[in-house]
Parts: structure tokens; C-alpha cells; sequence
């Protein structure tokens, strides 16, 4: 027993009513778009936050080690 094939105004008619359904579901590219702009924005932030305490970090350990290698070895 063979399936009957499908018609194209069958297709089309399931295919419109299974948009119509997840239309309710699914947020509008506005909503999206401005999400997404916000999110990569955050992670902007936390790379320049990040890249900042590095080189601070840095700049003061090099200070330290300049420090350390200007004053005189003091043996008790």
C-alpha cells in the first residue's frame, strides 16, 4: 500500500498554519536585535574592565621588581 502524494495547496495550508501557530511563540526581530546589542555591549565592557586590572597589574609589578633591583642587598 503506497502513501498518497502530497499536494502542493495541502503543503501550503499545513505549512501557513504551522506558522500562524509559532508566530505567538517566537519574539519579534526588534525585541532580538536590541538583546543582542545589549549583550555585546556588557561583553565589551568586561574585555576593557579586564585589559585595565591587567595592565595595572603589570605596571605595579614592574615597579616593584624596578624597585627591588634599585635598593642596595642588606645582609644582617
Amino acid at each position: 500500500m503506497a502513501a498518497k502524494p502530497w499536494q502542493d495547496s495541502e503543503l501550503k495550508n499545513l505549512f501557513k498554519q504551522q506558522k500562524e501557530t509559532e508566530t505567538g511563540f517566537t519574539p519579534g526581530f526588534d525585541s532580538m536585535w536590541e538583546a543582542t546589542l545589549r549583550a555585546s555591549e556588557i561583553k565589551k565592557k568586561n574585555k576593557w574592565r579586564f585589559s585595565g586590572v591587567a595592565a595595572g597589574l603589570l605596571i605595579a609589578l614592574n615597579i616593584g621588581i624596578y624597585q627591588l633591583a634599585q635598593s642596595p642587598l642588606r645582609l644582617l
